[in-house]
């Protein structure tokens, strides 16, 4: 068996070789222009001049501090919530015989094909504190002096986020949950664990490369969201890295400022933004 993989590799790396180029050429060539991008002081079309004052108004702005506290705790708690919620619903969906368990999962379906700023415009039109129609109906039946919710807030945008980050999640844990064997759940609960139990100490454990994978995706994509934090972040103060990169004026401070995301979707955006306004 070792003769043949040896006899294999040459073969394995020749077809191996072509992928890795076209991946560094798709993933590496956007980082690096973005990054060599990042000390252009010119416009586009005019000579080219280069130094470091993007890198350094970026360093000092006062707002770097709480703008990346802002993206990261949007990210984490946000990451944390629908991933639990993730989990709960492939376990229920793939384990159980709930009722209506297909419809479950239909919605969730929807969440993941439902565009982001038609949903968040829809929950504006209910817990807008001025006007939002669930806001006003609680106001008039409990006799509230204020609105109960805000959409325009930490916890509005938050909120907004649940339907499609929980099904993206959902779609990638639950075809883990359907693949793995059964009879290790079975046998847990032979030996007298609870249901929760069997959840916790089994089926958690054994799916944690597929939930590990899907929440590392889930945090990439969270960082780089920018629509909802427009849209919600605006009007609450709250101001995240992909909006913060793509309302800088300057295209050289743009580029420097989206070095401090780690995330592409935003570095495309600042960049397009940057070249507009030159």
């Amino acid at each position: 068996m070792t003769k043949a993989h040896a006899a294999a590799t040459p073969w394995t790396w020749l077809f191996l070789f072509p992928l890795i180029a076209l991946i560094f050429l798709i993933t590496a060539y956007p980082v690096g222009l973005i990054f060599l991008k990042s000390f252009a002081l010119s416009r586009p079309g005019q000579p080219a001049a280069w130094g470091l004052q993007g890198w350094i108004a970026a360093f000092n702005d006062r707002a770097l501090f709480s703008v990346l506290l802002n993206t990261f705790s949007l990210a984490t708690v946000r990451i944390g919530i629908t991933t639990v919620l993730a989990i709960f619903f492939a376990w229920v969906v793939a384990r159980t015989d709930t009722p209506f368990k297909g419809a479950i999962e239909l919605a969730l379906w929807l969440g993941f094909f439902l565009p982001l700023l038609p949903m968040t415009m829809g929950w504006i039109l209910l817990l807008d504190p001025h006007s939002g129609l669930l806001n006003k109906a609680l106001m008039r039946l409990f006799g509230l002096a204020a609105a109960p919710f805000n959409v325009f807030s930490y916890w509005g945008i938050i909120w907004c986020h649940l339907a499609f980050s929980t099904s993206v999640r959902f779609l990638l844990i639950t075809p883990a949950f359907k693949a793995m064997d059964a009879a290790l759940e079975e046998a847990a609960q032979t030996s007298g664990s609870s249901t929760i139990g069997t959840l916790l100490r089994i089926t958690v454990p054994v799916l944690a490369p597929a939930i590990l994978t899907a929440t590392a995706l889930g945090f990439i994509k969270s960082l780089e969201s920018f629509e909802i934090e427009l849209v919600l972040g605006i009007p609450a103060g709250i101001s995240t890295g992909s909006r913060r990169s793509s309302a800088r004026r300057r295209r050289c401070r743009a580029s420097c400022w989206s070095w401090f995301s780690p995330w592409c979707g935003s570095r495309r955006r600042c960049s397009a933004g940057a070249s507009i306004r030159s």
